[in-house]
């Protein structure tokens, strides 16, 4: 490609269904413990 565009990647591990219930992915990244923490802050 001539033209770079950037590629935003995003890694999620919770997600909430229609219904309004919070399902939980495993973190294969180990990714939430350091944002947990970020946010405690």
């Amino acid at each position: 490609m001539k033209k770079k565009i950037p590629i935003y990647i995003s890694y999620f591990t919770t997600w909430v269904d229609d219904k309004g219930d919070i399902h939980f992915y495993e973190d294969i990244y180990d990714k939430d413990e350091k944002l947990a923490s970020l946010v405690a802050e």
